[in-house]
């Protein structure tokens, strides 16, 4: 999760980097079923594109492709 202390409004509450092809499954209590996925954009802490994902029972899921792989994700609750 991204600190209270960090976050910005509208912005990120989970950062993670994933590597490898695979349907995760990452426990995230503080999204709902409105959070989005998003690459990280041309500048650092900028969104880029949208990640398809759901959430469920407050776990984030999402397919990690390796166009995915060692790149920054932000989770945004809407």
């Amino acid at each position: 999760p991204v600190a209270h202390a960090r976050r910005v409004p509208n912005g990120a509450v989970l950062l993670l980097q994933v590597s490898g092809d695979a349907d995760l499954r990452i426990p995230a209590p503080e999204l709902t079923a409105s959070a989005k996925l998003f690459v990280e954009g041309p500048l650092p802490g900028s969104l880029g594109e949208p990640v398809p994902c759901s959430v469920e029972n407050g776990v984030l899921l999402f397919s990690s492709t390796p166009q995915l792989s060692n790149r920054w994700l932000y989770a945004t609750a809407k």
